[in-house]
């Protein structure tokens, strides 16, 4: 399992289960659907969509308005957490953290003032935690991103003993099955049977029945067949919401991605140079395009495409992006100067991912490699011709 988009394959987790505050200082609304009031799931199907169109200030004032008209709906402060972690999440950053934390507080206070007794108080903190759980992740605090993930499915599952039917559920419980598995093919040291055929099943469901999370739950399975390496499987999910979410920079980056392993590069191409026009801050579709062009197998001009991919690396590398990355990069451009020939400049840029990255294997073998085969080349030339000639009789 690649950690780096692993650590992304799960994002969607915290959108789940948006609840009623049955404590609000007047008379519980009449319950609709998912046994919320027509006005909160009205507000919640809103708030979500503007999210996906990354419209971020117009879903923060919704949710911030129904937190003033409504002071103890939990909905409020999840939708804000959530606003505050697509944006770190989307720009690889965690300068929101202080105001994510203040709205997951105010979250988990409201938890605190409720009796666990319905369906909705349990997909409310299962979203609370699943959202904490991501962020954790994030953080690369794996022990505490497994106790909020735990948290998270505990209470999914008590949820939907109460509520069998609210299907939007079973996203969560489909990438923790599927998450537990990978982790438990990972290591030895973690007993989780393999699970993986369940969970994407569940997800399954969830796309099938569910209403409120269907496209994320979409966006989740595509992650997932993208980390199979199946991502062929992907693309009729992820297409049409490109086509519904243009300016959704996470679709766009799945998609140029799913075309990537898909070996489908020129498609890839056009994707990343769309995101980039969309928004140049997504520094690592530099990254991706260097890829692309790195292994463009039908390119009409070698030559010209390995340039391009030198040149997006650098661009790439320009950007001061985290140290894994920067040996990511320098892998890539040994592999640039291996095409060319450059031996001894492929060696200097795989030693310096090494340096960056210690535990990085590829770069070590290919160094290998290339000794290897300079050794036995220098073995070749030093034996005499005629020692492979046949003797005369």
């Amino acid at each position: 399992m690649k950690a780096p988009h692993v650590r992304r394959c799960f994002v969607a987790i915290g959108l789940l289960s948006l609840s009623l505050g049955f404590l609000a200082p007047k008379a519980p609304p009449t319950p609709s659907r998912f046994g919320a009031s027509s006005e909160e799931i009205e507000t919640l199907e809103k708030g979500l969509d503007l999210i996906l169109h990354r419209r971020y200030e117009e879903a923060m004032a919704l949710f911030q308005a129904y937190g003033r008209k409504n002071p103890y709906a939990i909905i409020a402060p999840i939708g804000e957490s959530l606003i505050h972690q697509a944006r770190m999440y989307e720009e690889n950053h965690f300068r929101f953290t202080k105001a994510y934390e203040e709205a997951r507080d105010r979250a988990l206070d409201l938890l605190e003032k409720r009796a666990p007794v319905t369906a909705w108080y349990h997909f409310q903190k299962a979203s609370v935690h699943g959202i904490e759980g991501l962020f954790k992740v994030r953080q690369e605090k794996w022990f505490a991103a497994l106790r909020e993930g735990l948290t998270a499915i505990n209470a999914l599952e008590k949820g939907l003993e109460r509520d069998p039917e609210f299907f939007d559920a079973r996203l969560g419980t489909g990438i923790y099955l599927y998450a537990k598995s990978v982790l438990g093919r990972k290591s030895w040291l973690i007993p989780f049977s393999d699970r993986r055929a369940e969970g994407i099943r569940e997800i399954e469901i969830a796309i099938e029945k569910g209403s409120l999370l269907t496209d994320i739950s979409k966006v989740s399975l595509a992650l997932i067949y993208l980390n199979e390496r199946k991502p062929a499987r992907g693309i009729e999910l992820i297409r049409p919401l490109r086509e519904e979410y243009p300016e959704n920079v996470m679709i766009r980056m799945l998609l140029g991605r799913i075309y990537m392993e898909s070996r489908r590069y020129t498609e890839a191409i056009r994707e990343f140079q769309d995101l980039l026009r969309i928004e140049a801050g997504q520094t690592r579709a530099l990254y991706y395009l260097g890829r692309c062009y790195l292994f463009q197998r039908k390119a009409r001009d070698r030559r010209k495409s390995l340039d391009q991919a030198q040149q997006y690396l650098e661009r790439f590398l320009a950007t001061g992006p985290e140290k894994k990355w920067q040996a990511y990069a320098n892998y890539r451009l040994g592999q640039v100067e291996e095409r060319r020939g450059n031996l001894d400049r492929a060696i200097d840029y795989w030693e310096r991912a090494l340096e960056l990255k210690p535990d990085y294997r590829a770069p070590k073998l290919q160094i290998e490699r290339v000794k290897k085969r300079r050794k036995e080349k220098k073995t070749a030339q030093r034996i005499p011709l005629d020692h492979f000639r046949k003797k005369e009789p």
